[in-house]
């Protein structure tokens, strides 16, 4: 696509510089004729994963249409993908800012993802047939994919021309916004993950306190386990169950997944292949069918087995303490870092949304108005307040949960997170990955042979982009 719709024009960026840095206010120039554009047409194909593809009709202006300033209220499309408590967050900071605000509404529209690693055809094919929305949150896993599609509008001039303290963000956070030397997009939340226990099935257990290393934690879960025959009534502890998945194992044993200097994938390193011979440990010891059967009763928010008192130890993001609260207030837990092997220390990591204006946007002035607001401190702190997440403003993370001892845990841990490649192909290496992983657990393979066939294919993928393919 024409790299025109990711500038700005010289209008627009002249109508910024004259707003000055406070408060964004962005001044209406007189209408100006606008050029015809010399328009083309090009057929692209989205691979999104094996089984989604989207097939676009895209228009690309040789020449770029000036935006014409808006006559009165301008309302702008905003897409977001949730549908918990994020969505009552999202919909509360809407409506404080157009209850302020009488020349700009928000108008929301639901759009979910729908892949694992959070890719959204939906907005790919508007995007990249010129009709996507003015803004849009976008999963922060599959963000360098989308940008990598084109699809997402640069923001390096409006940065520039509002000098917008990048700083205020935390830097890994501000990372996952970036693609090829450009930002495309800015950081809406955080989170990060940690060992939740339920503590009356501890101390039923004759266990004092949570375990910090895996060797504790394997010794732990039989105590914690009942099984009827082939039956378990309360499983003690899943390693690919929760919200840590085996590349969070990866990262516990010291894996580096990517090096970006030789753009080379590493899931198949020795931490990786070590992480899945242990998670392998309890495919073979407790049965791989029955624990697999066990998981597949359960799902999010009330149906979470940790919140139903089924599992007694489990991984999950900063997002669990909202959940428990309101599916299971009474419950006495507990929030410790996640079990390392024996002689490291504990690490974690971070995921998060990202919201961004799309390729071809009517009306980048006041989306880049609103989408400063939205990630600054203090409506980010209201974002992350209601719908239990971490901000990505550091100010505002320290405001909401500073003094929220079981938040402070997570925040805590923020320092010595890790973060998802910010490549194009993570998405296709974290399916991959998974993939794999089931495969060994199932005793298909074995944890190198199957790690190997993932880490190849993703490869290939890297090394196809790289060559332009």
């Amino acid at each position: 696509m024409s790299t025109e719709f990711r500038k700005l024009t010289r209008r627009q960026m002249l109508k910024l510089a004259a707003s000055g840095t406070a408060g964004l206010v962005l001044a209406a120039c007189a209408p100006q004729a606008a050029p015809t554009p010399q328009v083309i047409q090009q057929t692209v194909q989205v691979e999104i994963t094996k089984e989604v593809q989207v097939e676009v009709t895209k228009e690309v202006a040789v020449v770029q249409t000036p935006t014409l300033p808006p006559k009165g209220t301008v309302t702008l499309e905003f897409w977001q993908p949730f549908g918990d408590l994020n969505k009552n967050a999202v919909e509360e900071v809407v409506k404080q800012w157009n209850d302020a605000n009488q020349d700009i509404k928000i108008k929301l529209e639901f759009t979910p993802s729908v892949t694992s690693a959070g890719t959204n055809p939906k907005f790919l094919a508007a995007a990249l047939s010129g009709n996507p929305p003015d803004l849009i949150i976008h999963d922060g896993s599959s963000f360098s994919t989308s940008t990598a599609l084109n699809a997402f509008a640069a923001l390096d001039d409006l940065i520039s021309m509002t000098k917008l303290d990048t700083s205020v963000y935390y830097p890994w956070a501000w990372q996952k916004c970036q693609w090829g030397g450009h930002t495309y997009g800015l950081p809406l939340n955080t989170d990060a993950r940690a060992l939740y226990s339920n503590t009356k099935m501890l101390q039923d257990a004759g266990i004092a306190k949570p375990p910090a290393t895996i060797d504790e934690l394997d010794a732990m879960v039989d105590k914690l386990t009942k099984k009827k025959g082939d039956r378990f009534d309360v499983m003690g502890f899943i390693p690919w169950a929760g919200n840590w998945f085996l590349v969070g194992w990866g990262w516990d044993w010291g894996a580096n997944v990517f090096d970006d200097k030789a753009n080379k994938i590493h899931i198949n390193s020795d931490e990786m292949v070590a992480a899945l011979e242990w998670e392998m440990t309890y495919a073979k010891k407790y049965g791989i069918n029955a624990m697999q059967s066990f998981v597949q009763g359960f799902g999010g928010g009330a149906q979470d087995p940790f919140v139903l008192g089924l599992e007694a130890l489990t991984i999950d993001g900063d997002w669990g303490i909202a959940n428990i609260k309101q599916y299971k207030p009474d419950l006495d837990y507990q929030i410790t870092p996640p079990p390392c092997p024996t002689g490291k220390s504990p690490v974690t990591w971070s995921g998060g949304f990202v919201a961004g204006i799309p390729t071809g946007g009517k009306h980048y002035e006041e989306s880049w108005k609103f989408l400063t607001w939205f990630t600054a401190a203090d409506a980010n702190s209201t974002f992350a307040k209601i719908g239990g997440t971490l901000p990505t403003n550091v100010a505002a993370a320290q405001k909401t949960y500073a003094n929220d001892p079981r938040h402070k845990i997570f925040l805590d841990l923020l320092p010595v997170s890790h973060i998802e490649p910010v490549i194009p192909e993570w998405s296709l290496a974290w399916d991959t990955h998974l993939a794999a992983e089931q495969e060994a657990l199932y005793g298909r393979k074995s944890a190198k042979e199957a790690l190997d066939a993932a880490n190849q294919k993703v490869q290939d993928a890297i090394d196809a982009r790289l060559a332009g393919a």
